[in-house]
């Protein structure tokens, strides 16, 4: 079983000189074992936030595809979550790509590569079960981050740094409400427990590949 948390990041949003990537963070289990971790990057010019994160879907589901093995991906993205769980996708296709707003659908090309992986995983039998949490639930230190991202590329120092921050700190006023409240919502039920720390955890290491490839993608415009 692979567990695949996903992530976007973009510098200057919306304009012409954007540059968005997406950080895909992905654990191999053997039951209740981690076996190993890899993260993969791809980053895109003259792009924007929502297009980094359907990047690192692509990306997770190609994974999945290459492994042969089901998994579960955690976005901190609703949009994302809602089209592939509600199959948002099949109703645009239908529509001929128009929103129910009578809107074109706005990033259509990766849409269809995405619809195109995914189905492939789903008639070889492979299930992808995809999970919500809320973003930036706790602070990690970017700097530190990106050293233990340079030191350890296969992305295991940094999710071992920041688990220990999750077990040993609380979150802010208010943020566990708010999570459960949008995990309710979206997953239906509540995030509790090792359950809730793997998913905080998972998707801060996300968070901070996205950053180092957008970052280093951006140096190089």
């Amino acid at each position: 079983m692979l567990v695949i948390a996903i992530d976007g990041a973009c510098r200057r949003n919306g304009k012409p000189n954007c540059v968005s990537a997406g950080g895909t963070f992905v654990m191999r289990y053997r039951g209740e074992t981690l076996v190993d971790t890899c993260i993969y990057t791809n980053y895109e010019v003259q792009s924007t936030n929502q297009r980094g994160e359907l990047l690192a879907l692509l990306t997770a589901l190609d994974k999945i595809w290459l492994a042969k093995e089901s998994a579960q991906v955690i976005t901190d993205s609703e949009y994302l979550f809602n089209t592939m769980t509600k199959e948002w996708y099949n109703n645009w296709a239908k529509k001929g790509w128009i929103t129910a707003l009578g809107e074109p659908v706005k990033n259509k090309d990766i849409w269809l590569e995405i619809m195109h992986a995914y189905e492939k995983c789903e008639s070889a039998g492979l299930e992808v079960t995809f999970y919500h949490i809320k973003g930036h639930t706790i602070s990690f230190g970017k700097v530190t981050a990106q050293k233990l991202l340079a030191a350890d590329t296969s992305g295991f120092a940094l999710y071992s740094a920041i688990a220990d921050k999750v077990r040993t700190v609380q979150l802010k006023e208010g943020m566990y409400d708010k999570i459960c409240e949008l995990s309710l919502k979206n997953n239906g039920f509540e995030l509790e427990g090792p359950i809730l720390q793997r998913f905080i955890v998972t998707n801060t290491v996300a968070d901070a590949v996205a950053t180092k490839c957008v970052e280093a993608a951006d140096a190089l415009m």
